[in-house]
């Protein structure tokens, strides 16, 4: 596309076993005063839009009923956005984009923002952004739509390696939970110490048993709080440890191997 003296591409990409739609952009931007947007019209019953934050999601209205609802014209958002009715619905995801606009009948997505204080200049720049809509049945839940935004945020990478004499599918992730609502959310190590930190949060809004896998049998692992003080222990169970979890709530763990 040319807008002006921008120029706009794009990638309309379609998956044989994925459900989403990617739109792979690069823009020349070179405007000033101008808001770049994608929108969509989607055919959704809804009265309220749900949106990604960290470790979490919130609801927002999206009518127009008052002043004050008219004036709430863009949430601030991370991976995704959602409107869904009983059995049916719509998200939109993206990879680095943070404002969100959903009226009744449509959805829109922030891409650029071309203000000119206190940069004159701001966003006038080559871009390269990938956002994806993925229509579902279910609710935001039942389509796995966190799941989703996250293999968009984090693609998976290949290297090439060593020759092995075993087949790479005999190698066992990491870590992981055996619930969808459960997120690993972070690895890394401890800020103050050997250990590993492992950190889980919750995002359907639903308290749930979990059991976490490890690809290893840890020596250790103990529960802290977001300073990784040390809060207890949970005895694992071979390369397992079972836990209990509250609607949204966010775990750490540090784990010894």
């Amino acid at each position: 596309y040319r807008f002006n003296r921008s120029d706009i591409w794009q990638d309309l990409i379609f998956y044989r076993d994925l459900d989403r739609v990617d739109f792979v952009t690069t823009v020349d931007w070179r405007e000033a005063h101008y808001m770049l947007k994608a929108h969509f019209p989607v055919d959704v019953f809804y009265n309220e839009a749900t949106y990604d934050i960290q470790y979490g999601n919130v609801k927002r209205p999206a009518h127009k009923n008052t002043s004050w609802d008219a004036a709430r014209f863009e949430v601030c958002a991370h991976k995704w956005a959602d409107v869904s009715e009983a059995d049916y619905g719509f998200s939109l995801m993206n990879d680095c984009k943070y404002g969100y606009s959903v009226d009744e009948d449509s959805m829109a997505l922030t891409l650029l923002k071309s203000s000119t204080y206190p940069n004159p200049e701001a966003d006038q720049e080559r871009h390269f952004f990938t956002y994806s809509i993925m229509p579902h049945t279910g609710d935001w839940r039942a389509a796995g739509i966190p799941a989703a935004a996250y293999r968009l945020n984090i693609p998976v990478i290949t290297v090439p390696g060593r020759n092995r004499s075993s087949s790479s599918s005999d190698l066992p992730p990491f870590v992981q939970t055996d619930r969808d609502n459960v997120i690993v959310e972070t690895v890394k190590r401890q800020m103050d110490g050997e250990d590993t930190i492992i950190r889980v949060y919750e995002c359907y809004g639903a308290r749930s048993e979990a059991v976490m896998t490890f690809g290893f049998t840890p020596r250790s692992v103990k529960t802290a709080n977001l300073m990784e003080d040390v809060l207890g222990e949970i005895v694992p169970e071979g390369n397992q440890i079972r836990f209990f979890i509250r609607p949204y709530e966010i775990l750490t763990f540090l784990v010894k191997y």
